[in-house]
């Protein structure tokens, strides 16, 4: 029998086998259509295309070669050495022992998407290598210079993907995108790579110890690890490791033309690769003409590496485009995007707010080669930003942008004579700052949306206090999308208290142009009149109807057509409404819990479900409602509110004065913004006014519940809602911002806006333990001081008077840069423009899609014929049946015993009642007769007209056998009884020996029951010789096939019960 485990693999690798090859036929067909088939095509081997686009362009006349990546063919590494213009393999690692694919799967497996390896290296030197055993068991090297992958750890096939039982256990449970990044995460990613780094070095050694070169050239995706290739560098044998700029599958290309230049007698090797730009150029006519049709300013700078210099001193951030582009996924100087490296927020600004990326990521140095020495651990020039070197100590404080968290940089030394331009900028920032570095990063940045349509179903009015759905909206517009803004249509039925919100509905509905108005460029509101009951059957279908037809009327006349429809509210209405917008996109941004904001709208559950899983993207607030979209869809991404940072930023550092209402009361000023709802903390916010009278608690936002409790403090001071432009102003006014809600089921769920926007001015932060708050504090070094009692909220207040140091101001103003609405929107515009395209591309290839479907249909018609066919042939035409049921046959030789036993046959294998026991009887009295025993026993409990034992003595008798020598069990219901009842005989009557008469194919499995249930009797087994039921010629019959089936099956199940 074969594992289960084995046939997985075995599938697998089938797979992986077939693949390169059908995918060598699609390269093949796409080079004819190119080349209208005149192409003569040659087949190079990929390792050695790979070592091939290294070697051969070093600057080594002889090297070792080591190529790594996921796989090529069926190799995933190799080995060998190059000698002149020639390379010999030594050895390879066969897939799917890979170190790539290894890589790839831990990527995974920290929620991160195919391709982003980079990310999980630089997130390893936030970790410790606390899984260094796992990984130890996981990958292996051997004496061969190669390595194995411990198979059990994958499952190969299945709906789990990869990753197998034991995996999970090692490493815990899966992060999904948009999960925070745990110390767990951290130290996965960090042992991963510390277990790379080992496994290299050893193939490294031992490669040196085969060949005894000096050089070392590296190949293949796994060269793209700048971390192992520096350790490389520094702790393997070799003396000089060399990697070219485009080391994965690009790079093939290269070696490819290399090898047939060679075999086609090319003249020797002359060509060393010194540096990257081998790319296309623009001139100055076609930048001038680019910069003139998209109506941008511009001006000529007599000296710009000069007058870039001067702007990075100053603190901007500049795009730098010169010359011909970069090979490889390299930003080496001719399209980089450059900063100062001396400014510490450096860093998590141009993360936060241009490359709208992970805050833990690094960004690179670029340092003049005659300089790079006393910057950096660096003994060799490395213009390719392919090594990880140490800053040295005595710099890290000059360049602490460029620096990561673990000491070290991946560096580009630049060369006058290589790039004069980009030199020549370095030095210029030198000769301004001291610092012959700059921050160097590629102008690649993460895209906002194209100019699109939006169709804005909120859970808020337009006119409610400033959160998120204006915000986002608002921003949204200024980019250039059209916006229409929806008001809330409600998820519960509305109350006295909410008579003035609707009566500024109305308001607003005559105000505009039948419930529409316009409240900035691109952005339009519209206030829908609704019958007020979400939740009523006949309300909704008057109501959908109602909506459904005012919008169909805007959309026409201005033009709107199939827009992305984002949502903040899931109530059955507005889940019905999608289907009749037809949306390019449905985006549902989930802020609340509203299942518990009150009795009525728990019955949104329903359709808030549906929504998750039929929306292409959820956005959620919180780490919680995270969690339970995730229940429903795998589209979930987690994105707290923001800030308008920008605004906030100039408020602060403007000279306006604060608001006058707030000049006039005593200092120190505790301020919260916000609605005064049912979950503020009065009872704590009166317990603290009552016991620091000289503390002036300032509360602004609209009551929504009563508030006379506050109001009895003289030094609480309830101050109505402003326009949101007014807002940072009163900010700017606090001492301390205060977020004191009630902890609770809805609580639980809450992101407060608030919180970024108090940070944005740099104030202190005090708040109850919400859940979201805490989650916020562990990511940003606790920010924020928690409390979780009346003493602990004193006391922090307390604290927060005392001082301000600067450092603190601007690392909680930094904190606030990072959660800008700007960088948020950025991230969702890039995941909606990545669904839209993808749309889009299914839609334009919609005729070859179907021509696929019917392709792929007919496939599987023709495969079902076939398979039935010879299934066909096989079962009915064949012995493979016979074949099959050989093992369960057991015939043993006559011979003297204490009894002959004969098992009846109930309905038998024929599932007919009498169809066997006759042919049981003749054989037992055959047996008796030739004095083999002095007496047999029928066992069966078995009755369809007459008892079947009862029938079997009687002919028994009939055919000579004595009655005195017949004994009858007559209670027994299946084999387990048969044997159970009658060695109870056997015992008793002092009988140790018998001849078991039964089916041919019943037999294996009485055996074995007998040998577990009763192993003192001896037991030789006599089967019918000439089955009416199983004669047979070359195939079987159904009912043959289902009687040897049914043995099998009896078995496992016996066996599963414990009875053999």
């Amino acid at each position: 029998l074969v594992r289960p485990g084995a046939l997985k693999y075995a599938a697998f690798n089938a797979c992986w086998a077939a693949y390169p090859f059908l995918s060598t036929l699609r390269e093949v067909e796409k080079i004819k259509r190119v080349t209208s088939g005149t192409a003569r095509i040659r087949f190079i081997d990929h390792h050695l295309c790979h070592a091939a686009s290294s070697f051969l362009v070093s600057p080594f006349d002889e090297a070792a070669i080591l190529t790594m990546d996921n796989r090529g063919e069926r190799v995933s590494s190799t080995w060998g050495v190059g000698r002149g213009a020639t390379i010999q393999r030594l050895g390879e690692v066969r897939f799917p022992h890979s170190l790539g694919l290894l890589y790839l799967s831990v990527t995974l497996y920290l929620g991160f998407r195919f391709g982003d390896e980079y990310q999980v290296m630089g997130l390893a030197a936030y970790g410790e290598p606390a899984f260094s055993d796992v990984f130890a068991d996981l990958i292996r090297t051997d004496d061969a210079g190669g390595f194995t992958l411990n198979r059990s750890y994958f499952t190969y096939l299945g709906a789990e993907g990869f990753f197998s039982d034991k995996w999970r256990r090692a490493f815990g449970p899966r992060r999904m995108p948009g999960e925070p990044i745990t110390k767990r995460h951290q130290d996965i990613a960090c042992s991963l790579q510390r277990r790379l780094e080992e496994v290299v070095l050893h193939m490294a050694q031992r490669l040196h110890a085969a060949t005894g070169a000096r050089n070392l050239c590296l190949a293949g995706g796994v060269a793209f690890n700048s971390v192992m290739n520096g350790v490389l560098l520094k702790r393997s044998p070799f003396e000089r490791v060399f990697v070219q700029p485009a080391a994965g599958d690009a790079g093939t290309s290269l070696g490819a033309a290399l090898v047939m230049h060679d075999r086609q007698g090319g003249r020797p090797r002359t060509w060393r690769m010194t540096h990257a730009l081998l790319g296309p150029a623009f001139s100055e006519e076609q930048i001038e003409e680019a910069l003139t049709a998209s109506k941008l300013s511009y001006e000529r700078c007599p000296d710009i590496a000069t007058r870039v210099a001067e702007l990075l001193a100053q603190g901007r951030i500049v795009g730098w485009v010169q010359g011909p582009m970069e090979w490889g996924p390299r930003a080496l100087g001719a399209r980089s995007i450059l900063a100062d490296p001396r400014q510490p927020h450096m860093k998590d600004l141009l993360n936060a707010c241009v490359k709208h990326r992970e805050s833990f990521r690094p960004f690179a140095p670029a340092v003049v080669e005659e300089r790079a020495a006393e910057y950096f651990d660096c003994p060799h020039p490395s213009p390719f930003m392919l090594f990880v070197h140490s800053v040295r100590v005595e710099k890290r404080h000059e360049i602490p942008a460029v620096t990561h968290v673990d000491g070290t940089a991946r560096v580009q030394t630049v060369r006058r004579q290589e790039q004069p331009l980009f030199w020549q900028v370095i030095k210029a920032f030198e000769a301004i700052t001291g610092v012959p570095v700059v921050l160097n990063t590629s102008f690649k940045v993460r895209r906002m949306l194209p100019r699109a349509d939006i169709l804005c179903l909120s859970s808020i009015d337009w006119d409610f206090i400033w959160q998120g759905h204006q915000g986002i909206m608002s921003a949204l517009a200024r980019q250039g999308n059209r916006v229409l803004f929806v008001e809330n249509t409600g998820v519960r039925a509305p109350g006295l208290r909410d008579l003035a919100r609707l009566m500024r509905r109305l308001l607003n509905w005559w105000k505009g142009t039948k419930g529409f108005r316009q409240v900035q460029e691109n952005l339009f509101v519209y206030a829908p009149i609704l019958l007020p009951f979400p939740y009523s059957s006949l309300a909704r279908w008057v109501n959908r109807r109602l909506l459904l037809g005012a919008l169909h009327r805007w959309m026409q006349a201005t033009g709107f057509r199939h827009p992305i429809l984002w949502t903040f509210l899931p109530t059955p209405l507005i889940h019905g409404l999608i289907r009749d917008v037809e949306p390019a996109l449905t985006v549902y941004y989930c802020i609340d819990d509203f299942a518990s904001s009150s009795p009525q709208a728990r019955r949104i559950s329903r359709s808030e479900a549906k929504l998750f899983r039929e929306a292409g993207l959820v956005f959620t607030t919180s780490e919680k409602l995270r969690e339970r979209a995730a229940r429903f869809t795998t589209r979930v991404h987690l994105f707290p509110f923001g800030v308008d940072f920008e605004t906030f930023e100039r408020i602060r550092k403007s000279p306006d004065e604060i608001p006058e209402e707030l000049r006039a009361l005593p200092r120190p000023v505790v301020g919260y913004i916000g609605g005064i709802h049912q979950w503020v903390d009065q009872e704590l916010l009166s317990a603290a006014a009552a016991r620091m009278p000289q503390v002036s608690f300032v509360l602004m936002g609209p009551p929504q519940t009563d508030v006379s409790r506050l109001a009895r403090h003289a030094n609480i001071h309830l101050l109505p809602a402003r326009p949101h432009a007014h807002v940072p102003r009163y900010i700017k006014g606090f001492d301390v911002g205060i977020i004191t809600y009630r902890l609770c089921e809805y609580t639980a769920h809450v992101y407060p806006t608030k919180l970024n926007e108090y940070l944005a001015m740099g104030i202190p932060v005090v708040a109850t333990d919400l859940s979201e708050i805490s989650r916020f504090n562990a990511g940003h070094h606790g920010a924020v001081a928690i409390v979780r009692n009346l003493d602990e909220f004193v006391g922090a207040l307390q604290e927060a008077f005392q001082s301000r140091p600067p450092e603190v101001i601007a690392r909680r103003i930094e904190i606030a840069r990072q959660n800008s609405w700007s960088a948020r929107i950025a991230q969702m515009s890039a995941l909606i423009d990545e669904q839209l395209r993808t749309r889009r591309d299914a839609g334009l290839q919609w005729d070859t899609s179907l021509r696929r479907l019917y392709r792929s249909a007919r496939r599987r018609v023709v495969r079902l014929a076939f398979g039935l066919a010879a299934a066909y042939l096989v079962l009915f035409h064949s012995s493979f049946i016979w074949w099959v049921a050989e093992p369960l046959r057991m015939v043993g030789s006559p011979q003297s015993a204490d009894a002959i036993v004969v098992f009846a046959g109930g309905v038998g294998e024929s599932g007919e009642a009498g169809g066997g026991y006759q042919e049981r009887v003749k054989q037992a009295v055959d047996l008796y007769q030739q004095g083999l025993a002095p007496r047999m026993i029928f066992s069966s409990g078995y009755t369809f007209v007459f008892r079947e034992a009862e029938v079997m003595k009687e002919l028994a008798i009939n055919h000579g056998v004595p009655a005195s020598a017949v004994l009858l069990e007559t209670k027994a219901a299946n084999t387990y009884e048969n044997i159970t009842f009658v060695a109870k005989i056997l015992r008793q009557e002092r009988w140790r020996s018998i001849l078991l008469v039964s089916a041919p194919y019943h037999m294996r499995r009485a055996i074995l029951t007998w040998r577990k249930t009763a192993p003192d009797i001896s037991v030789v087994p006599l089967p019918v010789p000439a089955s009416q039921f199983y004669r047979h010629g070359r195939g079987a019959s159904i009912g043959q096939i289902g009687g040897i089936m049914h043995e099998y099956v009896a078995i496992l199940a016996y066996w599963w019960r414990g009875w053999i």
